[in-house]
């Protein structure tokens, strides 16, 4: 990824946000993925960027919001 790529649309790939961005890395690889706001990057950095991680948090709140109740994600 290009520099001025990363810039051109600058605003975070996840929640649009257009402040406190930062260069988001893959820190097994160390290359760039995108632009994302610190928040963003906070919270994928707690579920160790890991996309199974966020595939059950994203399930977990998914279910809440359709049933009301805590339900079995694992």
């Amino acid at each position: 990824i290009q520099l001025t790529e990363l810039l051109t649309d600058a605003k975070c790939k996840i929640c649009a946000l257009t402040e406190s961005l930062v260069i988001d890395h893959c820190h097994k690889t160390n290359k760039i993925r995108g632009i994302i706001c610190k928040k963003c990057n906070t919270s994928i950095g707690g579920l160790l960027d890991d996309w199974k991680l966020v595939k059950k948090a994203y399930e977990y709140l998914f279910n809440f919001e359709q049933n009301g109740d805590i339900n079995e994600v694992i």
